[in-house]
């Protein structure tokens, strides 16, 4: 009970902060008049449909390193391991690094241009991924770690360059993005088929590198709006 009690309090007051605060009207964003004359299709946005397969690659990352943590912590094949009683704490520790990455990331933005954030964020899970599979001990670990502080800024980030410029169209187009989330369904799987052929849960933490590198070419690249 004392977890949803605690989730419970922090959700009323995450409500009572909304109530008690001015927020800003949202509005539209204004586009030129060719983007919007003849009814321009979405799926001839360039950003946005590489941004909604930008969005699947990082849930489906997201998901997939969520999702085997623990196995990863508490595999006897391991250097490092733990026992399989203390691996929730250990997923707490990575929901920790990732909100702390979350809301750093937030205010270096103000510093730096999110697309270049974006491109340094996903390289480093590249980087990284591959130091979690060497069975490093410790150092595989805080790899792993580094990855859950790394992902924090891609939803949002891609979901704010995909939307870039569509005006009236934003809403639809968001409703394609949140669609995307479908690849969380899918890719633990490819990451557990993985595991079970090569009898290594770490190996199966290769599979999100090509995810990685795509939302990096989206972040240098793909993002850019271009109509013809």
């Amino acid at each position: 009970m004392l977890p949803y009690f605690v989730i419970g309090l922090v959700v009323l007051m995450v409500a009572i902060i909304f109530l008690v605060t001015k927020l800003p009207e949202i509005e539209e964003e204004k586009v030129s008049e060719e983007s919007v004359k003849g009814g321009r299709s979405l799926f001839k946005e360039r950003h946005l449909v590489l941004g909604v397969i930008a969005q699947f690659c990082y849930v489906a990352a997201q998901t997939g390193v969520f999702s085997y943590l623990i196995n990863y912590v508490t595999d006897a094949n391991q250097k490092v391991h733990f026992d399989v009683n203390h691996g929730p704490y250990f997923l707490s520790i990575g929901f920790a690094l990732f909100m702390i990455g979350r809301m750093s990331g937030s205010y270096l933005m103000k510093f730096f241009k999110p697309t270049k954030l974006l491109a340094l964020y996903a390289l480093m899970c590249c980087l990284l991924l591959p130091v979690v599979t060497t069975n490093q001990g410790w150092i595989s670990i805080i790899a792993l770690y580094g990855i859950f502080f790394f992902m924090s800024i891609m939803f949002p980030t891609i979901f704010a360059l995909a939307i870039k410029d569509l005006g009236p169209n934003t809403k639809k187009a968001s409703s394609y993005l949140i669609m995307s989330i479908v690849g969380g369904a899918i890719f633990p799987m490819i990451m557990g088929l993985i595991a079970d052929v090569t009898h290594s849960i770490a190996v199966g933490f290769l599979a999100p590198i090509p995810l990685f590198i795509y939302i990096l070419y989206y972040a240098l690249s793909g993002h850019k709006v271009i109509r013809s």
